[in-house]
């Protein structure tokens, strides 16, 4: 097999990279180049961390690489993803004793987490979205790729995001093979559209005759104005920022407008009377779809079922097109009840150039959260 060719261009050298002339390659441009040139922060508030492109073969992947920045978007910190947003999981627990037990605990966790530098990390295949899809790789792809980032950050940890079994396309067993220690991160969901079942459920069902008979207008996101883009993000962060967690990546109406007007999400809304109520935007990558802008107006009453709409759409969105849509987490019992599947997504880490330190705290965390964290997120649902 011949040896794949593996190069890193920051934002000093990006304009010496020839982009593939492929769909996928001009694709990585429109996103990638303005993002690593501009700054992750113009589009992304509470993200701060520096892209960059790995170009391998006929493939260009983006790429993060942080140090500290402990109050980061869990995107791009493993620190937050398993100690700040822990902690705003364990708020949610009603048992006092097993709330502040476990409170102690990350708390004391977290000074370990710190002392193992385990923020000085390269998340391989990031695009900084909640969900990241993976393009066709193969394991001598992966493997050049840690080695070359290897050789050129000899002090980060290298990792990849948003890997499952059930998403053959995600690299799992790959990863596997490379050494890359698996951490569980959250419970996701898989909806099949290929498969008849989730349209003959009575839910899907109730769920369509809810939107046709909402008087909701489905519009695309370039029959929007830039005027809308700030209702946009509004109804993005009424879910995503104060319902879910403040950690989430954080979008603006710079990361709206990218996204619409270069092509990078496909944006639907729910809009009647002159406003637009509910917002989803997703994209496909070698077969499977998810939904990184998600959406709606909080304050009105739940027996509209927006979220119930706006959900329809993007399930009829994937139908069309014969997708696996990648449901990210949360409403788990309302996924479920309309066919879903449930599965364990991991964050993949390659440790093993690192100091002993750092890596029996990598060892420590991946410990914890498997044997306990996992148990733990199934019997309390978060």
């Amino acid at each position: 097999m011949p040896k794949c060719a593996v190069t890193i261009f920051d934002k000093v050298s990006i304009d010496k990279l020839v982009w593939p002339d492929t769909a996928d390659g001009q694709y990585t441009k429109s996103y990638l180049l303005p993002i690593i040139k501009e700054g992750a922060q113009h589009y992304i508030d509470n993200t701060d961390t520096e892209m960059i492109a790995i170009q391998v073969d006929d493939l260009v992947l983006p790429a993060t690489i942080n140090n500290t920045e402990y109050e980061n978007s869990y995107v791009c910190s493993p620190y937050t993803l398993f100690v700040n947003c822990g902690l705003e999981k364990v708020e949610s627990i009603s048992n006092p004793l097993v709330k502040n037990i476990s409170t102690f605990f990350l708390r004391l966790f977290q000074k370990t987490l710190q002392k193992g530098k385990i923020n000085k990390i390269i998340f391989v295949n990031n695009w900084l979205f909640t969900t990241n899809l993976y393009p066709k790789l193969s394991q001598e792809q992966i493997r050049t790729i840690i080695c070359e980032l290897k050789k050129r950050y000899p002090d980060h940890a290298i990792a990849f995001r948003s890997i499952t079994q059930f998403d053959k396309t995600s690299c799992y067993d790959l990863l596997k093979n490379n050494k890359c220690a698996l951490i569980a991160s959250r419970p996701v969901f898989f909806l099949d559209t290929k498969s008849k079942a989730p349209f003959k459920a009575r839910m899907f069902k109730s769920d369509m005759k809810v939107l046709k008979e909402s008087n909701y207008e489905v519009l695309d996101g370039k029959d929007l104005t830039t005027e809308d883009y700030t209702r946009l993000v509004e109804l993005y962060q009424s879910l995503y920022i104060q319902k879910y967690s403040k950690y989430s990546p954080k979008l603006n109406v710079n990361f709206i407008s990218l996204t619409i007007k270069k092509d990078i999400l496909q944006i639907k809304v729910l809009k009647k009377e002159g406003k637009i109520d509910a917002v989803m935007g997703y994209f496909a990558k070698n077969g499977v779809a998810t939904s990184p802008i998600f959406g709606y107006d909080t304050t009105l009453p739940q027996e509209l079922g927006l979220y119930r709409m706006i959900s329809t759409v993007l399930t009829l969105e994937a139908r069309e097109q014969g997708l696996l849509v990648n449901q990210s987490a949360g409403a788990s019992q309302y996924k479920l009840l309309r066919r879903a599947h449930s599965d364990l997504e991991y964050t993949a880490v390659y440790h093993r150039h690192l100091p002993f330190h750092r890596r029996l705290s990598w060892t420590m965390l991946g410990g914890v959260i498997n044997n306990i964290g996992v148990p733990f997120m199934k019997h309390f649902g978060v």
